[in-house]
């Protein structure tokens, strides 16, 4: 768990994450975010992985609450796959879009 105070940014927040090692090579990964002064979510993420000798592939839901004048509540999913010792390719796109197309339901 981890406390955060931005000094810019005056609040207090907690993030806390949790794995759990579900076999040799899958695993299951969630966090959340937390603004305690205004008693509020600001992000959930959860994700599944699999790593093995030679790559990693995971996938990742992460959807986010804040909103004020710039920022929209979002939903994102991240496929992430990665060669051991070659590097990685990573493509993420807005689950809205891809479900709803471009008339998103209010």
């Amino acid at each position: 768990m981890t406390y955060v105070d931005d000094e810019e940014n005056p609040g207090q927040e907690i993030l806390a994450s949790l794995g759990l090692r579900l076999t040799d090579t899958w695993s299951l990964l969630g966090s959340i975010r937390y603004d305690i002064e205004n008693d509020q979510r600001l992000m959930d993420a959860i994700q599944v992985r699999y790593l093995d000798e030679c790559f990693m592939l995971s996938v990742t839901y992460q959807e986010t609450y804040l909103k004020n004048e710039d920022i929209e509540p979002d939903q994102t999913v991240m496929l992430r796959f990665e060669l051991k010792h070659l590097g990685g390719f990573k493509y993420k796109t807005d689950v809205l879009d891809h479900v709803y197309g471009s008339d998103q339901p209010q």
